[in-house]
């Protein structure tokens, strides 16, 4: 799985800082390439940093569906995120947690609610149902975060990182090492 940041320039330019659960084997990846866009909506990017092509669908005023192109099968979205700077405060309030993608049928898929009343702080229960173990409760948790001003915001321990598409809604990548089905969720107000 991957989630990130991606910046296009309007002119055949982008930027991007990923942040990848590879079955468990985890990094940060930035870089730069090309994209181009044919009238029906085809999106071409060129990633020489991750030596390979995306292709992209768009589907509304920038809104896509990404695939891979690639030796790496994969599928997933992009969508604006809010204008601006966030802050710690920018994560706060009440937000329900759910698993969007789980990249393979041992993936577990987890719900909960998540909480933050205190800047840079996360307290919530969680559970998680899966074929092989059927609906497991979780528990509670607490959690430390900093959110840079570009709305990335790893987890205190290290298992997840937040990146922030609005203050009402969220992406979390699991982050942990040696995790070989790793999933993504969505924090949502």
């Amino acid at each position: 799985i991957s989630a990130g940041l991606w910046t296009f320039d309007g002119s055949g330019g982008l930027e991007f800082v990923l942040d990848q659960n590879d079955a468990g084997k985890v990094q940060a990846l930035a870089g730069s390439g090309t994209y181009s866009v044919t009238p029906d909506g085809r999106v071409k990017m060129t990633l020489p940093a991750l030596g390979e092509s995306f292709v992209s669908y768009l589907v509304g005023a920038n809104r896509a569906l990404l695939v891979n192109a690639g030796p790496s099968a994969s599928l997933g979205a992009l969508e604006p995120r809010d204008p601006g700077v966030f802050t710690d405060a920018s994560l706060s309030g009440n937000y329900v947690l759910g698993t969007v993608a789980a990249p393979t049928s041992a993936s577990s898929f987890e719900w909960g609610v998540v909480k933050s009343t205190i800047p840079g702080k996360l307290d919530g229960t969680a559970g998680s149902v899966s074929a092989s173990r059927g609906l497991v409760p979780l528990g509670s948790f607490s959690d430390t975060f900093a959110v840079s001003p570009e709305g990335r915001a790893p987890l205190g321990n290290g298992a997840a990182v937040v990146y922030l598409i609005s203050p009402s809604k969220a992406i979390v990548a699991d982050m942990t090492p040696g995790q070989a089905n790793p999933t993504i969720s969505s924090l949502q107000k």
